[in-house]
């Protein structure tokens, strides 16, 4: 049993550390989240252009565009990139007065290489930072001029408040917020009040155009912000998170959408941990590069519904194994088990209780029992791969 006692003992340390982090992320984000306002950057800048990918949104790109255009007087500095369409975005776009550039290669699938045929065709243009939105995205007043403004006072990409906006009171809906509040806004505040980067979200993301220089932007990769995030840590080149602007995107359409969106997100964010978290964390503590060990730790950090799962059977297993005879640390299992429902009921208290009732937050757990499958597909060797576009309609 010697072999076990020390393989459940070595498992419940590394919960441990992933836990007692997620608690702290949770925590200074729970204490910074009103400080977090009190600076806020009102400085502008028109020094910038927008790069918005689009595969096949024709039923949303006008009424985003209107948006935009309501907001910034024109779309001249918007840039559509109709990638790898069968229907009229590109022709809509074109409408409604914006520059559409064009990609047509299917073998290459996904909007890291949407997002490099932007970059590489608006190089002529004068204009010296990028902004990238969704074309499901929408931005409060200015605030495409207050990020530029902000990536030029901080040299360094910048990162908008994105958060969703839930199409069904339902249960599962509101759970999906909340989980998302807690690891695109709490979380990040947290980092942000202590000076540390934060992750990229894939909109509401500026950057000047040198931040790309090195950078490998067409892969298929299937969270290419999260990576887009790492590799320009490496650079030296983290992202700084704004929480005082703010831009925000619809929930899936359906339920069957939103499952197939949440796959894509977590096996992609799985695969990283797996496949590059090991050498990023090397790489920061060989260079002594605190930037870059943020970014990677809290990369580290699995999604919360996973987390929660880990500690919900691993403390029963514990137990189980104690009670034939083995060593294995049930105390540090049930820490484990109170470190993340602390973290949980702290982050609810904060950015939970508009969304969550009280009465309703023991259903939480078979709601993330019912994301087992999505584990279950990753872990046994059936991994999502391929970029899979979201239903908006």
């Amino acid at each position: 049993m010697i072999f076990f006692d020390i393989l459940l003992t070595l498992i419940c340390i590394c919960i441990l550390v992933l836990a007692s982090l997620f608690l702290l992320e949770v925590a200074i984000g729970a204490f910074s989240i009103n400080r977090a306002r009190v600076s806020e950057n009102k400085d502008l800048s028109d020094d910038f252009i927008v790069l918005m990918p689009a595969h096949n949104e024709a039923l949303i790109i006008e009424e985003t565009l209107a948006a935009l255009r309501a907001d910034l007087g024109h779309l001249k500095k918007v840039y559509v990139i109709a990638d790898n369409c069968s229907d009229n975005t590109a022709d809509i776009a074109r409408s409604c007065g914006a520059q559409v550039i064009e990609r047509n290669d299917s073998s290459r699938r996904g909007k890291g290489y949407a997002l490099s045929k932007g970059i590489e065709d608006t190089r002529p243009q004068p204009e010296g930072i990028i902004i990238v939105l969704d074309a499901d995205c929408y931005v409060e007043k200015s605030a495409l001029p207050k990020l530029a403004a902000a990536v030029k006072k901080y040299d360094r990409p910048v990162q908008a408040n994105y958060q969703l906006t839930r199409n069904s009171e339902k249960l599962s809906a509101r759970i999906s917020q909340f989980a998302w509040r807690v690891k695109n806004y709490l979380r990040p505040s947290g980092l942000a009040f202590l000076g540390l980067p934060c992750q990229l979200m894939g909109t509401g993301m500026a950057f000047q155009r040198a931040h790309f220089s090195g950078i490998q932007l067409g892969t298929d990769n299937i969270v290419e912000d999260m990576q887009l995030g790492i590799d320009l840590a490496v650079k030296r080149r983290s992202a700084k998170f704004l929480p005082e602007i703010n831009v925000w995107s619809p929930m899936a359409a359906t339920e069957q959408s939103a499952v197939t969106q949440r796959t894509r997100w977590e096996h992609g964010h799985l695969s990283t941990i797996f496949n590059v978290f090991p050498r990023t964390f090397m790489r920061a503590v060989k260079r002594r590069d605190l930037n870059l060990l943020t970014v990677g730790l809290d990369i580290a950090i699995p999604p919360v519904s996973l987390l929660l799962l880990v500690v919900l059977i691993n403390a029963p297993l514990t137990f189980l194994y104690t009670a034939v005879g083995g060593s294995a640390p049930l105390l540090l299992s049930l820490l484990n088990l109170s470190i993340v429902c602390v973290a949980l009921l702290l982050a609810w208290f904060i950015v939970g209780r508009g969304l969550i009732d009280s009465s309703d937050l023991l259903k939480i757990f078979p709601f993330f029992l019912k994301k087992l499958t999505i584990y279950i597909r990753f872990f046994m060797r059936k991994p999502q791969k391929d970029w899979v576009r979201t239903d908006r309609a």
